[in-house]
């Protein structure tokens, strides 16, 4: 018996480029867990984020294409990405997604900011706000040094 397969439009149109973008890859927590799981459904989208810290991210998809902005350079970024919250949005509005039809960011901070074209799909998986500004705020603003010298105090 010979078999013979169809071709439809469906079955024959390329799939989409997706990209995943989320604010900083140098952590394991509950919204990691959001992105391991796009990784598999989209397991060739690269990732784009802020910063990447290799060390501190051993639950990255093995073979992960991660494209980190310029702070990903700049000395003590990568473990003290808070120092530097005022450039974030900034920084996401310099990445480039011009070659995808799907940008997928899941975000608490700056990652959902990223600028696309109206012809691309740009979803937000929302993330609880940046729970450093507010629950753990006497701590952030000790570790912050342009905030050291100012009080917490409501």
């Amino acid at each position: 018996m010979k078999s013979t397969s169809i071709t439809t439009p469906e079955s024959s149109a390329a799939l989409p480029k997706v990209a995943l973008v989320y604010d900083r890859l140098n952590s394991s927590g509950g919204a990691e867990k959001v992105l391991i799981e796009l990784q598999k459904l989209y397991p060739d989208a690269p990732l784009y984020t802020s910063v990447f810290d290799a060390d501190r991210t051993p639950w990255l998809a093995p073979g992960s294409q991660v494209h980190t902005s310029w702070l990903q350079y700049v000395p003590g970024a990568r473990r003290r990405h808070q120092w530097f919250g005022w450039l974030m949005p900034f920084l996401f509005e310099l990445f480039d997604f011009s070659a995808f039809d799907i940008v997928i960011s899941v975000s608490s901070e700056a990652a959902k900011g990223i600028l696309t074209q109206p012809h691309q799909l740009h979803v937000n998986y929302l993330l609880t706000p940046t729970r450093y500004l507010w629950s753990h705020q006497e701590e952030y603003v000790q570790q912050v040094p342009f905030f050291s010298s100012h009080s917490c105090e409501r």
